[in-house]
């Protein structure tokens, strides 16, 4: 009876260890599909330490559209950077906007303005040519104060990130 029990002590040991990893693998489907068991704050608090000065250095600005927590149901095709002359920008092409809530894509700008320093301007372009979406650097003043405030510290940026988030949870 004793041989018994030790041969069904590895099988439930076994049972416990793949069910542990079964659900420590379940997280939030985030950017273009993509699974993070990070919470919300120490995804923005990654987006944040990407932060650039350039919309010149392109491998920079890819790491941070990378990092966007916003527009799930988008396929984005493509990125082009403005730097011959202010506004310097940044145009996303994407499959199909019309899936894409407007919400998302502000949010996903206005994050792009605080840890981009020197961008001025965000477009998404549907690859149709039928849509365009365009958000200045301006236009982050509607939340109270401009983008290089709310990217003063890792604090103040994530605090801005969450009021972005709850405004897309309210329209969704």
């Amino acid at each position: 009876m004793k041989h018994i029990k030790q041969k069904k002590r590895p099988l439930v040991f076994l049972l416990i260890v793949v069910s542990g990893l079964l659900f420590s693998s379940c997280g939030k489907e985030m950017n273009n599909g993509e699974i993070y068991n990070a919470s919300f704050q120490e995804q923005m608090a990654t987006l944040y330490e990407a932060k650039t000065p350039y919309v010149g250095n392109a491998s920079a600005v890819g790491e941070v559209i990378e990092l966007l927590p916003f527009v799930k149901n988008g396929e984005r095709n493509g990125m082009e950077l403005q730097t011959e002359a202010e506004p310097y920008g940044i145009t996303l092409q994407y499959k199909d906007l019309s899936r894409i809530p407007e919400m998302e894509l502000k949010g996903n700008a206005y994050l792009m303005f605080c840890v981009i320093e020197n961008l001025g301007q965000v477009t998404f372009n549907d690859q149709t040519g039928k849509t365009s979406v365009q958000f200045l650097r301006g236009d982050v003043f509607e939340y109270g104060n401009t983008a290089e405030f709310f990217a003063e510290n890792k604090e103040q940026f994530i605090s801005f990130a969450n009021r972005l988030n709850d405004e897309i949870l309210k329209t969704e």
